[in-house]
């Protein structure tokens, strides 16, 4: 009977310890960065269950390019994007965000290289799981090769600040 309970005891421990574990990799966060915000997009949310849109805007998506990283093996210069930065961080130009996403590639559209270091910011950040994720479908038929969405993580931020410079 007690080598029952020790049993029993010792398979709780080890759950708990393992429920810990888990929960802390769901919440690990970097620590604080430098980047960029260099580009912006707005899509339509995707049902995951019937793989079908739904008809209602994302909120505005951001594309973050973080300090000092070189990306010479793509066109678009970024590490990943976003759905929870503060949209009242920047007064963007209308010019820049007026449109959703670029029609030509199903892409977010790039802001100009004039403004690709202006709007500097730090913060933190995580990858999202699967499950975490704002699932979307940008609805536009590519001109060209549509923009790889799926080599771009997908993350959350916090402690968001504007760097002036």
């Amino acid at each position: 009977m007690k080598t029952t309970l020790k049993i029993l005891l010792l398979s709780c421990l080890i759950g708990i310890m393992a429920f810990s574990c888990e929960k802390e990799k769901q919440t690990k966060w970097s620590g604080f960065v430098d980047g960029y915000v260099v580009a912006t997009f707005k899509c339509y949310e995707s049902d995951t269950v019937i793989n079908q849109e739904t008809g209602k805007e994302t909120k505005r998506g951001y594309f973050i390019l973080l300090e000092g990283k070189q990306h010479t093996k793509s066109n678009w210069p970024v590490d990943f994007y976003t759905f929870n930065m503060p949209d009242s961080l920047f007064r963007f130009p209308a010019e820049i965000i007026l449109k959703t996403h670029d029609d030509m590639n199903c892409g977010p559209i790039f802001f100009p290289d004039s403004l690709r270091t202006k709007y500097k910011i730090r913060f933190q950040y995580r990858k999202l799981k699967e499950n975490e994720k704002n699932h979307f479908d940008c609805g536009c038929y590519a001109m060209s090769f549509p923009f790889p969405w799926k080599e771009y993580g997908q993350v959350s931020v916090k402690d968001v600040s504007k760097i002036i410079h």
